[in-house]
């Protein structure tokens, strides 16, 4: 007596393997970037806290004068804030440390000291 057989073949499974894997690694690369993206942005939203906590931009800062901001102390893994004072100009500057944020254009964040936030493109492609 003839028994009928059901499954798969190996062929099938490694096609289904290999459709799964093409998607997998398009997913993850879309998530990576939209991590970096992510950092980038709460990068520059901390820059401008860390302007706007010194006294000479916001006079209403006298009381925390001194104080960094709790947001620098989180985003030092990634970036590293510090401010240049030149000829009685005052830039704040947000350097990635982390080389695959430094590959992506506009990661160097920069705010002046009238408040304006600006990003410096790595590969003169423009920010995107």
């Amino acid at each position: 007596m003839k028994t009928k057989q059901a499954g798969f073949t190996l062929l099938e499974l490694m096609v289904a393997m290999a459709l799964m894997i093409t998607i997998a690694g398009f997913a993850i690369g879309g998530y990576v970037r939209h991590v970096d993206r992510g950092r980038i942005t709460a990068a520059k939203s901390c820059l401008l806290r860390y302007a706007l906590s010194d006294q000479r931009l916001n006079p209403q800062a006298a009381a925390t004068a001194d104080m960094t901001p709790t947001c620098v102390n989180q985003q030092v893994a990634w970036y590293q804030f510090r401010k240049l004072t030149a000829s009685g100009a005052t830039i704040y500057e947000a350097l990635p440390k982390s080389a695959r944020i430094q590959a992506r254009a506009c990661s160097v964040l920069q705010v002046n000291v009238l408040g304006d936030v600006s990003a410096t493109p790595d590969d003169g492609s423009g920010c995107r």
